[in-house]
């Protein structure tokens, strides 16, 4: 962040895919505003909390994407794409039935011994 009094913008994607034919909405969006107690220029916890999936029989990747600002809608469903200067996206896979091979490592795959 360039400033830490910014608002930020966010949106959850499902199995997002570029193709507008199966375009879906974002499953979460926001704007996260900064407590102005508690301002940092370089760093920002943004807690979002993610509705369960429709499909639990399958591999889910999951998209986080921040930006100060999206484009409005395509087709009527918000925009994936970041306004300039751009955002910032984290994505992982969830396997919500525990390995079902989707073929990478997640983060949710870890067990205590």
């Amino acid at each position: 962040l360039n400033d830490g009094q910014q608002a930020i913008a966010y949106r959850v994607f499902y199995n997002y895919t570029s193709d507008l034919r199966s375009a879906r909405a974002p499953e979460v969006m926001g704007l996260n505003i900064p407590d102005a107690d508690k301002v940092s220029n370089t760093r920002r916890l943004l807690r979002v909390s993610l509705p369960r999936p429709a499909d639990l029989s399958g591999c889910v990747r999951v998209e986080l994407v921040v930006a100060a600002a999206f484009e409005g809608q395509v087709n009527g469903i918000a925009a994936h794409t970041p306004l300039p200067p751009g955002g910032d996206s984290l994505a992982w896979v969830y396997e919500p039935l525990g390995s079902v091979g989707c073929g990478v490592p997640t983060l949710l795959d870890a067990a205590l011994p």
